[in-house]
C-alpha cells in the first residue's frame, strides 16, 4: 500500500478518522513569489481624462509567466466612473511610461510589462476590442478618501495581454496604484 512519507522515508501519521497529521508552514501565493523570486511589483499613475469614456491606464505583459493582479488603491478627486478592461489589440501612441516598484527591496527584479499612462492612452493610436470586466461608482461623498479594492478572483494576464483602467469623466483625477506579481 502506498504511504505519504517524510523526507527521511517514515510514514507520515494518521489519526483514528484516516486525517494526516502534519506541521505545515503556509505562505500566500503571493508572499512566496515577492520573498521568493522577488516578482511582486506595483504601478502607480495620476491623471484625469481628456473626454469621456478614456483609457487612463494600459499595462500589457510581455513576460512569459503570467501577471496576477492582485488590487488597486484608487482616489478618485470627483464623481465619476472607472472601469477596468481586459484584452484589446493594436498599438497605443500617448502616454507616460511607468516602471513597476518591486517589493522586494533587495530583488533587483525588473517587470517585463509596457506599461503606460495619459488622459487618453489610445490616442492616436489602434488600440481596440478591450472587454470590461469591472466598474467602480463614485458618487457625492465617496471621493474623499483612497478606495482599496481587492479583486476577489485575481485577474490573470498571460504574455502579450492587456489590463487598463478607463474612466467615464474628463477632468476628473484619479490616482491609483496597481499590485500584482508573475508567476505559474
Amino acid at each position: 500500500m502506498p504511504t505519504i512519507n517524510d523526507p527521511n522515508g517514515q510514514a507520515a501519521d494518521v489519526t483514528s478518522e484516516k486525517m494526516l497529521k502534519a506541521l505545515c508552514v503556509s505562505e500566500t501565493l503571493e508572499g512566496h513569489t515577492n520573498r521568493g523570486h522577488g516578482q511582486a511589483f506595483t504601478w502607480q499613475f495620476s491623471t484625469a481624462a481628456t473626454a469621456a469614456d478614456d483609457c487612463i491606464f494600459y499595462i500589457k505583459n510581455t513576460d512569459d509567466l503570467p501577471m496576477i493582479l492582485e488590487g488597486l488603491d484608487l482616489y478618485v478627486s470627483n464623481d465619476c466612473d472607472v472601469y477596468l478592461k481586459l484584452g484589446g489589440s493594436g498599438t497605443t501612441a500617448a502616454g507616460t511610461v511607468v516602471t513597476g516598484v518591486p517589493l522586494n527591496a533587495g530583488s533587483g527584479e525588473v517587470a517585463d510589462v509596457t506599461c503606460l499612462y495619459s488622459e487618453d492612452v489610445e490616442s492616436g493610436g489602434t488600440f481596440t476590442g478591450a472587454i470590461e470586466c469591472n466598474r467602480y461608482c463614485y458618487e457625492s461623498g465617496t471621493v474623499v478618501d483612497t478606495h482599496n479594492i481587492n479583486f476577489p478572483m485575481d485577474i490573470v494576464i498571460p504574455k502579450n495581454q492587456v489590463f487598463s483602467i478607463w474612466t467615464d469623466t474628463p477632468s476628473v483625477v484619479i490616482t491609483g496604484t496597481l499590485y500584482g506579481f508573475f508567476h505559474d
